[in-house]
């Protein structure tokens, strides 16, 4: 594609209107590999400008729109998602902003993105976004997963997420709960059994790898199956339970929906992408699929109790900053919520990290139904640097009573 069509370059005009530039000409670049992103197309955009004084100006952007194929969009539900992400940006992160602005000033503003555009007809579905690239920002290795560093930084940023959830719960219970009814479950609902519940393999694939690499170890087998063996129901169990310790989930925490800065070499801040699949839940929610998902068993074994201190002292911290005292929480609290919930973290593991380890060129395309995503785990049991993650982190999870 050498340029945008006609609805999208609308888009772009509009969006430059505001900044009062004027359009001269643009350009189009990929703005991700296959494989980083499964629901919508990424497009970098570069716009030649003029402004009121005829000067020129260039603007970078990042226009994210759903796939082009329409059998892919119904079956993955996209046209769903961009709305409920597009509802978490123009009407969650203000009310919270706004929650910081007026309670307290050592939080700023969450860290996400600006949005400038958005756009959710099922025509011309678009979310235009500040390009972060300028600013340094980046992804990590997800094939690799989060070094400790790295971890401690998301913990920190996941933390203030909640922790206004939290806080904006004691302070202002009926503004927050109007504020969470913007965000809609996409997936974990009984009426969406009939198309979801059939998303078996990645189950299927989990056990087996378990079964080739532990074959002494059936209540290994056994605990995993407990939950997987009705997946779907167990994942609507969950993220429908009510608990003190819900809050805004970001729904799809991993490497590639994360941007970090770094600093010769450390990691300094970051931002929050892809909230298409945001709810409202426990908090073990992402905390569990952070861990599981973008983690090595090595780095959960050396550094768990760290890592959920940590995550505890980013959530009071917030909470703190804004004046909030009753929801404090503890981690034991935090544990218990793990125990109760952490499966989640390890079902869209095995749904998930398939994909985190596969190369560039062996990842599906964003065409079809749901049977690539199965066609795919057909053959994600025979790779043994993904057999060895999804066990790794399934034992952790037995050990940590989680399974």
């Amino acid at each position: 594609m050498a340029s945008l069509p006609k609805d999208m370059l609308e888009v772009l005009q509009t969006v430059l209107q505001k900044q009062k530039l004027t359009l001269e000409k643009h350009s189009l670049a990929a703005g991700c590999k296959p494989g980083d992103n499964f629901i919508g197309e990424i497009l970098k955009v570069t716009a030649l400008c003029r402004d009121e004084n005829g000067a020129q100006r260039e603007r970078r952007f990042v226009f994210k729109r759903p796939p082009a194929d329409k059998d892919y969009c119904e079956s993955l539900q996209v046209f769903k998602l961009i709305k409920n992400e597009e509802a978490f940006y123009t009407k969650v992160v203000p009310a919270l902003n706004q929650f910081l602005r007026k309670n307290g000033k050592i939080i700023e503003k969450l860290p996400v993105p600006d949005v400038l555009f958005s756009r959710s007809d099922g025509i011309s579905d678009v979310l235009v976004m500040e390009d972060l690239s300028l600013q340094g920002y980046t992804m990590a290795n997800k094939a690799e997963g989060f070094t400790p560093p790295e971890v401690f930084l998301v913990l920190k940023k996941m933390g203030q997420l909640h922790g206004v959830a939290l806080a904006m719960q004691e302070l202002e219970p009926q503004h927050f709960f109007k504020v969470g009814n913007f965000i809609k479950e996409v997936y974990y609902f009984e009426e969406g059994r009939p198309q979801f519940s059939t998303i078996h393999f990645p189950c299927e694939a989990g056990v087996r790898m378990l079964e080739d690499r532990f074959p002494h170890r059936r209540d290994y087998v056994e605990k995993l199956k407990k939950v997987t063996d009705d997946f779907f129901s167990n994942l609507v169990q969950m993220v429908s339970t009510p608990t003190p310790l819900r809050v805004i989930n970001h729904g799809d925490c991993w490497v590639n929906n994360i941007l970090i800065k770094y600093e010769d070499g450390n990691p300094v801040d970051l931002r929050f992408l892809d909230f298409q699949i945001a709810r409202f839940a426990s908090l073990a929610h992402d905390l569990s699929y952070l861990l599981y998902c973008s983690c090595r068993k090595d780095t959960l074994d050396e550094h768990w109790d760290e890592f959920i201190a940590a995550y505890v002292s980013a959530v009071n911290d917030a909470i703190r900053a804004v004046g909030g005292r009753k929801s404090s929480i503890t981690k034991h609290q935090v544990e218990q919520e793990m125990k109760k919930f952490a499966k989640s973290g390890i079902m869209h593991a095995l749904m998930a990290v398939p994909f985190f380890v596969a190369a560039t060129d062996e990842q599906p395309k964003l065409e079809g139904g749901l049977e690539i995503f199965d066609n795919f785990h057909q053959n994600t049991y025979k790779n043994l640097k993904t057999r060895d993650r999804l066990t790794d982190m399934i034992v952790h999870a037995i050990e940590k009573g989680y399974l």
